[in-house]
């Protein structure tokens, strides 16, 4: 945007008047960009028509171009043009900060607006350059749909958000509607204020009829069905949100893009939008999914090969199993440690055409550990459209609700996916809104809590590590199709053999997004190599994160016990017994309040605790006795790293190295804790 600012001697610099020529020539006389004339002490006619003060500069200039009376007759050509543009008048007795502030006011109405604050922002690299081919900006003879789907909500919305910022001023109008799925709960007239949000992004200031989402439909419509516009939906959760926002081809202009972020990409699959071309990209995966025309099984069941990586073989168990239930509700579960792949792999499962041509009727509810029984019913009626439209969903009670789902799921086989179950209390509250009505239907667990499995009595699931050659190909798929160098191949390669207890998916995942950020030079590949979990660690959304949310959530008694294992080196196989007497040394068994505190009841409860570890996916089984006890156990690298970044602030263990145990420094080792009267043996502990 253009300020001019014409005072009474403006006229007389051939300076400012070469400038205000090419002013009006870039901006097209005003039209392609705001050109904004401020008359200061002088009036807008004497500029106009070149009177008084502008008379005489613009003669002296006549006579000095003599030989150049084109340059003055442009010059003339300018000062009038710009005349003909709405300006600001500031005359001499008029406040000059009144005048400012009225600027301001006219400026802020006419330039875009500032861009989205992106909290922690993510360099997301190649990503963007995929998704701008498939938005296809330049192209203005279509009207394109873009769904952004993935597990981790916050790399969506920054997504979403970051790639807004990026290609707005390429629109006529923009606007960006976050936290849909927050905004529409709950709240009275929750989607008139949202089409009102939407209209005011676009610089269209109407008010929609409350109690009514026709009017605002209308207005959205009436307003921008001649422009070319960029609409972000984010977090939509139903198809009533995009219904009310975005419900129609005829209500954007040729051109305009559409792009809807949402957990579950399926509530979307009953929308349709003739004449609007609709995609899918996974953030998670790098994953390009096009809803024009379906795969053949065979197409698919090649796709499915090269997308699960190492999941191919549980994955068509639990197919499998869901084929042979006909009668009864049957219970299925996928339990593992954060950053395994359970969700991914229950997506695949979900989203599979063999599966969904089992089950008349599929739902997918994200519990977490903030559940609420409430939100598992509000998800299961809106994606499934059970209220005719928003204010019945408002007026509907908990059990009305819970009687609609009852009620639809009697009548269907259907699946239920029940992702992040976080604790086995959950299910008593859940399970009876799903009745059985003998058509075969089944329940999908994912959960990080064995003692999730155990008590809903499922068929339980557990995923590996990935070994070193998937862990490659994991990389390699995520790397993208560029051809990885020897050179880096051989350190990733050599790094993932070093993590003997496997490798997690999500470390694969976080970590080939990191390398692929950096230059092609041997010496950034090393330097990642290096200092792998140090990468991880610094990623916002990344495995730590994952792995940090489980801890924040383990039992308080169970945390000390937990960070102890940063005491014993990487990679280091802990004999059982040789953890609890040191638990018990260090006094992490805390005895019950009433009754004794014998060795062999503490020795129990230390049991018990460590039994509860593993069952939560904290420590890994590497040997059982013969009657099924836990005999050997070890902790995953990236936990150990938890443990360590956790206990530092503390102060509490000291780490000890593997070198200290093999030389038998047994007086570091011991200071840990053995100087303890509830520890029995600890002299023969410290000469074995």
């Amino acid at each position: 945007m253009s300020i001019v600012v014409l005072c009474q001697n403006y006229a007389s610099s051939s300076w400012c008047l070469d400038e205000l020529v090419q002013i009006m020539k870039c901006s097209d006389k005003g039209t392609k960009r705001p050109v904004l004339p401020v008359f200061y002490q002088v009036e807008p006619s004497d500029v106009r028509h070149q009177r008084n003060q502008y008379e005489k500069d613009m003669m002296s200039h006549e006579n000095r171009y003599c030989n150049d009376l084109n340059k003055v007759k442009e010059w003339r050509l300018a000062l009038y043009e710009v005349c003909g543009l709405s300006g600001k008048h500031c005359a001499e007795n008029s406040y000059e900060s009144d005048v400012i502030m009225n600027i301001v006011e006219e400026v802020s109405a006419k330039v875009p607006p500032e861009p989205l604050y992106i909290k922690h922002p993510i360099d997301f690299g190649s990503q963007f350059e995929v998704v701008e081919s498939l938005l296809d900006t330049k192209s203005h003879d279509t009207l394109c749909m873009l769904i952004l789907y993935g597990d981790v909500e916050t790399k969506k919305s920054t997504f979403a958000g970051e790639l807004y910022n990026k290609i707005k001023h390429q629109f006529q109008a923009a606007s960006f509607l976050d936290k849909v799925r927050i905004k529409s709960r709950g709240i009275p007239n929750s989607l008139e204020n949202l089409q009102e949000t939407l209209l005011s992004g676009m610089c269209v200031h109407k008010k929609p009829r409350i109690g009514s989402t026709l009017k605002g439909s209308s207005d959205i419509k009436q307003s921008l069905h001649n422009k070319r516009v960029l609409l972000v939906l984010d977090d939509v959760d139903s198809i009533e949100q995009l219904d009310s926002l975005a419900g129609g081809s005829d209500w954007f202009g040729l051109g305009s893009r559409i792009i809807i972020t949402t957990r579950d990409v399926n509530v979307l699959d009953k929308y349709e939008l003739n004449g609007v071309k609709v995609m899918k990209y996974c953030i998670d995966e790098g994953e390009f999914k096009s809803m024009e025309g379906a795969k053949s099984n065979h197409e698919q069941d090649k796709d499915l090969q090269e997308d699960i990586v190492g999941f191919v073989e549980i994955f068509n168990e639990i197919v499998e199993k869901l084929k042979e239930n006909e009668s009864c509700t049957e219970v299925v579960s996928i339990i593992g440690m954060g950053g395994l792949g359970k969700t991914t792999l229950a997506r695949k499962i979900y989203n599979n055409n063999k599966v969904k041509k089992l089950f008349s009727c599929c739902g997918w509810v994200t519990i977490s550990k903030d559940y609420k029984a409430k939100d598992v019913l509000t998800s299961l009626v809106n994606g499934w459209g059970l209220s005719k439209s928003t204010t019945e969903y408002k007026v509907l009670s908990e059990k009305e609700q819970k009687s609609k789902v009852q009620e639809h799921l009697d009548r269907n086989k259907y699946l239920i996916v029940l992702d992040d179950l976080w604790e086995p209390e959950v299910w008593d509250e859940v399970e009876s809104l799903f009745p059985n009505n003998k058509s075969g239907n089944t329940i999908l667990i994912t959960s990080r809590n064995d003692e999730v499995a155990n008590y809903t009595r499922s068929k339980s699931y557990y995923p590996p590590f990935l070994d070193k050659n998937e862990s490659w190909k994991l990389f390699c798929k995520v790397f993208g199709t560029q051809q990885c160098p020897p050179v880096l191949e051989m350190s990733i390669v050599t790094k993932m053999e070093t993590f003997q207890c496997g490798f997690l998916p999500l470390a694969i995942v976080t970590l080939a997004g990191i390398v692929v950020k950096k230059k092609r030079l041997t010496v950034e590949w090393m330097r990642i190599m290096r200092n792998v979990i140090w990468y991880l660690a610094k990623d916002n959304n990344g495995v730590m994160n994952v792995l940090k949310l489980s801890y924040d959530n383990l039992l308080q008694r169970l945390k000390p016990c937990f960070l102890y294992f940063a005491v014993f080196p990487e990679d280091y196989r802990i004999p059982v017994k040789q953890l609890i007497q040191l638990w018990i040394a260090k006094g992490l068994i805390q005895p019950p309040k009433s009754g004794t505190s014998s060795a062999g009841k503490l020795e129990d409860m230390a049991k018990e605790y460590l039994n509860e570890l593993v069952d939560r996916s904290f420590v890994l089984v590497a040997r059982k006795r013969s009657n099924g006890s836990l005999s050997v156990c070890r902790i995953h690298d990236l936990l150990r790293d938890l443990c360590i970044s956790e206990s530092k602030a503390d102060n509490e263990f000291e780490i000890c190295t593997e070198k200290d145990i093999h030389s038998m420094d047994m007086k570091k080792f011991c200071r840990l804790s053995l100087r303890s009267p509830e520890f029995d043996d600890w002299r023969s502990f410290t000469n074995q």
